[in-house]
């Protein structure tokens, strides 16, 4: 089946920008699927598109318009060069993010709330530590920025109050000379290897199924 092809070359370069292949037998029942800027740009040749597709029995380029911003090539490919032309690659898909992992009974119930209660929280230093112990053991992220510490402490409406996000950055501090965290080498904040062996075991599951 012989095949109409448009290519399309911008600012006149010699590899085309777009290449449009369409069989002849379907461009004669529509020639309206030709796109729009080439069906135009043969009218200024004064040749229609359903002169092209009336064509029978002609192969080869038939029409190679340039103007100052692009160059046309139509031409008319038989079937065996048709099939040799490769259509314009489709972008690819970007990858879908990795659901979450389900959490367990057990992950569902140690919130940032209870885990500040059973450390015994009392001022801005203990709910950041606790919302760092919630990020850790749940959502299993080992190192955090500012914003991430913030917005964690700010779900526990129950404990929060807005001068421990103003005073973030001091509060970080006292946990850093205490040996609770520290800045790792990506400038995030992360436990020191004590801390992470303290919580996993002050809050393991064995430890606290009694209480949850």
């Amino acid at each position: 089946m012989n095949q109409l092809e448009v290519r399309v070359h911008k600012n006149n370069s010699d590899e085309a920008d777009s290449i449009i292949c369409m069989p002849l037998p379907v461009l004669r029942i529509n020639p309206n699927l030709l796109p729009t800027h080439i069906s135009e740009a043969l009218k200024t040749q004064g040749i229609s598109v359903q002169e092209i597709a009336a064509l029978d029995g002609v192969e080869g380029t038939i029409l190679d318009i340039a103007g100052s911003k692009h160059r046309i090539i139509v031409s008319i490919l038989a079937g065996e060069q048709a099939s040799d032309v490769s259509p314009t690659p489709a972008p690819a898909a970007e990858p879908e993010p990795e659901p979450k992992k389900a959490l367990t009974p057990f992950k569902q119930r140690l919130t940032t709330e209870f885990i500040a209660k059973e450390i015994g929280w009392r001022t801005g230093h203990d709910l950041i530590y606790a919302a760092c112990a919630h990020m850790l053991i749940v959502d299993e992220t080992k190192n955090w920025d500012k914003d991430e510490i913030d917005k964690e402490i700010k779900e526990v409406s129950r404990y929060y109050k807005p001068f421990y996000s103003t005073n973030l950055t001091d509060y970080l501090q006292y946990l850093i000379k205490n040996n609770k965290i520290y800045i790792d080498d990506d400038g995030k904040y992360a436990f020191t290897p004590d801390t992470v062996e303290h919580l996993e075991d002050r809050l393991s599951e064995e430890r606290l199924k009694k209480r949850l």
